[in-house]
């Protein structure tokens, strides 16, 4: 079974794909799609990637969430 580290990196390389496609193809396709649209569709996809591992007995995934909420904060 993938780790934490496993499934942060995976979900942030999707998560930055997913913001380019959005970014780059589909405004030609469909109209004007904001950058910071992109850029929100990438952050929270990389962020998902904490979700498999939250009730996992290292604690990682919350202590990353506590982290991550007291730098937005």
């Amino acid at each position: 079974m993938a780790g934490f580290r496993t499934h942060i990196a995976t979900s942030t390389v999707l998560g930055i794909g997913y913001g380019a496609v959005g970014a780059m193809y589909l405004p030609r396709v469909e109209g004007e799609i904001p950058l910071a649209n992109c850029l929100l569709a990438a952050g929270l996809c990389s962020v998902s990637g904490m979700l498999p591992d939250l009730d996992s007995d290292t604690g990682v995934p919350i202590r990353e969430v506590m982290a991550l909420s007291a730098a937005v904060g």
